[in-house]
């Protein structure tokens, strides 16, 4: 299946019709992924499709616009489409809920501790874990601050995508290329986020920000997915595309950072905390109910779920 992409793109390379050739390398594709479709592995199969494009059009972009592409089924996106839309409604059903007692607000947990942790990566110029903090302060995708992958559209992150709006009483960043921006596609307008940590730790965001997109990020060492290089606090460049650090030192991380204190109860979420949730976690914190306390009992208590 690695060798897949590859060989098809060659046989459209050495293909005198480009067009009978894509049709051709479509019907492959789809019968060298029946098995993942039996498996409802819809997800996996339109990301190899999308991987397919991007190699084909990597050598000849001028079939970019071309229609007839391989791409997947309209009836396999109608289908993911459908299990997305199934996967939020139960997660709307049975939400992640956090404690709110007098002994502990979760959801101030949580931003304590991705603030308290940010610092910790600035100090020891560890990348992915100023990333990761700063999706439980700010409400980004997981990928909009990784300064390695470069989006779809040939972007990479850095001061041309996002930049901090410090003016009055508003402290935000400034997204001004979306990473959902592709090419030949109309131009998404920029937009503002705000921060969700204390006001006392806005210059704290700032210098995080300009850490990830500064030189010195760009020259650190590689990211490691050692969880002994984590404890001994080794300097780590962003991740790249291979997961390093999403598949070995994440769930680690999140031990350390004491961030399960805050859950109540997962409910039909196994995931547990990951850049995902962080922007979940941030835009919920805007539309949280006024708490359930009295004016005595809720004195410097505000109630978040996600």
């Amino acid at each position: 299946m690695t060798l897949l992409i590859p060989r098809m793109v060659a046989k459209i390379l050495e293909a005198k019709n480009k067009k009978e050739a894509c049709i051709e390398v479509n019907i492959i594709m789809n019968h060298e992924l029946e098995p993942a479709a039996k498996n409802n592995q819809n997800d996996m199969i339109i990301k190899r499709f999308t991987d397919l494009r991007n190699a084909i059009c990597a050598v000849l972009p001028e079939l970019e616009q071309e229609r007839w592409l391989p791409h997947a089924s309209r009836e396999l996106c109608l289908k993911r489409k459908i299990d997305e839309m199934n996967r939020v409604n139960a997660k709307i059903q049975k939400p992640i809920t956090f404690k709110q007692n007098f002994e502990l607000n979760g959801a101030d947990h949580v931003i304590s501790q991705c603030t308290k942790w940010l610092r910790h990566g600035l100090e020891f110029k560890m990348v992915p874990l100023i990333e990761f903090c700063l999706t439980y302060l700010v409400c980004v995708r997981p990928m909009d601050l990784n300064t390695i992958v470069q989006r779809q559209d040939g972007v990479v992150a850095g001061p041309s995508t996002h930049a901090i709006l410090n003016r009055d009483d508003c402290f935000a960043l400034a997204v001004k290329i979306s990473s959902k921006q592709r090419k030949h596609q109309r131009e998404k307008p920029a937009y503002m986020t705000p921060f969700i940590c204390k006001p006392e730790d806005y210059p704290l965001m700032q210098r995080a920000l300009e850490f990830l997109y500064s030189d010195e990020a760009k020259t650190l060492p590689k990211c490691y997915g050692s969880k002994k290089s984590f404890d001994r606090n080794l300097p780590c460049g962003a991740e790249t595309s291979n997961r390093e650090w999403s598949e070995r030192v994440q769930s680690h991380m999140v031990q350390k950072m004491e961030l399960e204190e805050a859950i109540e109860t997962w409910n039909d979420n196994k995931r547990g905390f990951t850049k995902q949730l962080g922007r979940s976690f941030v835009a919920r914190s805007f539309a949280a109910p006024a708490p359930r306390f009295t004016t005595e009992q809720s004195s410097g208590v505000h109630e978040r779920n996600s």
